[in-house]
């Protein structure tokens, strides 16, 4: 995997799809989507992604301060996977 240059990256948390008129290019399918299907890939990310920080937070020698950063990180993708979990158990029995 290559690395972005960190310019690439600058500036990307003022981006606002209302002003960017890429947004309203066709759309990517034909078909219409389902979050069922969108959210199976997404789980499956936030789950090795917990995976990893979980290994690096146990099997790295850390300072305290970020000991407790790569704990807190765990627990985010660990409240974000079973929001996820559960937005995909929705989908599936076809709540609204």
């Amino acid at each position: 995997m290559a690395c972005l240059p960190v310019d690439y990256l600058a500036g990307i948390e003022d981006w606002d799809a209302e002003e960017d008129s890429a947004v309203e290019q066709a759309k990517l399918h034909l078909v219409q989507q389902s979050a069922r299907a969108l959210l199976a890939p997404l789980r499956a990310d936030l789950a090795d992604l917990e995976r990893r920080t979980a290994r690096h937070a146990m099997r790295l020698h850390l300072r305290p301060d970020d000991q407790a950063r790569l704990d807190a990180a765990v627990q985010a993708l660990q409240r974000a996977q079973a929001q996820v979990q559960s937005l995909w158990e929705s989908a599936n029995r076809g709540d609204e």
